[in-house]
């Protein structure tokens, strides 16, 4: 019994010693590329993301420690870094994410994905806008990025910061008239109960001679500004322009029922016949249609546009009215 004690104590201390011996032959640039792959291993296999976090946090130590001139390691050291930031995204550890993001920044600061994905965490997962607004800042700063100012733009009118809002907004549309944006930048002057301002800017921009199709969405958003205003004369106005440009069947159904409400038969079937001659199965415009044949007597043509109605959810009890009135009215 001592013999066997004795026996499996050597061997133990033989192993011991050669795994010792074997860990001094492995070198430092080895355990990190093992720490690498067993990071790997971990995020793809096992899915175990916070022990991928720690593999990759040894490998990515190691590699600084022996990176220099001589033997770079930068190649190593993106691909950490870069793995960390997913693995902390998996992980939802905003920490490490932010973190490893920010860094990875530094070596890679044109890679603008990382730089949207790491200012939407801020924003939505850590509540924190002012440092998302910072990473656009940063980008901006070396690339003068239009996309970069509309995004900072947006994340000061998210935070309620009107003042700084309308400056990113201004500074992106110096760089690209871009319609969708001015109407951004309109709304808070609008919102800011400064209408004369948002019509200054709309008047500045169409007489800056956009494209035909920024021109159609101006005057579009003009007519909706006008709208929420309830200047409905000049919202009627900026609306037939942007439909003189481009449909928009919203648009069009607006004006019919305006057209409708004051009288104008003529211009609301203007708009009505445009909806039919896009889609034949138009059961607004048909119900439009319908009601100015009946308001101007002409019954026969307009039963049977009523009668397609019978059925429809909104349309259906009325346009039973109507028929009813017409037959009885024979």
């Amino acid at each position: 019994m001592k013999y066997n004690l004795l026996k499996i104590m050597v061997i133990a201390t033989v192993l011991a010693m050669f795994f010792t011996l074997f860990a001094q032959d492995r070198s430092p640039e080895r355990i990190a590329r093992e720490h690498l792959a067993a990071g790997d291993s971990l995020f793809t296999t096992e899915r175990d993301f916070t022990g991928a976090i720690e593999s990759y946090r040894q490998a990515l130590n190691l590699f600084k420690e022996l990176n220099s001139d001589v033997t770079p390691y930068n190649l190593e050291i993106r691909r950490a870094l870069n793995n960390l930031y997913i693995a902390g995204q998996n992980a939802r550890n905003w920490e490490i994410t932010t973190r490893y993001g920010e860094e990875l920044l530094l070596m890679e600061p044109s890679n603008e994905a990382v730089v949207r994905q790491l200012a939407q965490i801020y924003r939505v997962g850590m509540n924190d806008i002012p440092r998302a607004i910072a990473v656009w800042v940063r980008y901006d700063e070396s690339f003068d990025s239009f996309l970069a100012k509309q995004e900072i733009a947006d994340l000061y009118g998210r935070n309620n910061d009107t003042q700084n809002a309308i400056i990113w907004y201004q500074r992106a549309l110096e760089m690209n008239k871009d319609a969708d944006l001015l109407n951004k930048l309109a709304l808070l002057y609008e919102n800011n109960n400064q209408p004369d301002r948002a019509i200054e800017v709309y008047n500045d921009f169409i007489a800056s001679e956009p494209s035909r199709r920024q021109l159609g969405i101006a005057y579009k958003n003009m007519g909706t500004m006008y709208q929420n205003m309830n200047n409905l004369n000049l919202a009627i106005q900026n609306y037939e322009r942007s439909l003189e440009i481009d449909f928009d069947r919203q648009v069009s159904l607006w004006l019919v029922m305006q057209y409708f409400d004051r009288g104008n038969f003529e211009r609301a079937n203007h708009h009505i016949d445009i909806m039919i001659s896009r889609s034949a199965n138009d059961n607004d415009a048909i119900f439009y249609k319908a009601q100015i044949l009946f308001a101007d007597g002409r019954f026969a043509e307009a039963r049977p546009l009523f009668q397609r109605l019978t059925s429809h959810a909104t349309y259906g009890r009325d346009a039973l009215r109507f028929i009813e009135i017409i037959d009885s009215s024979e």
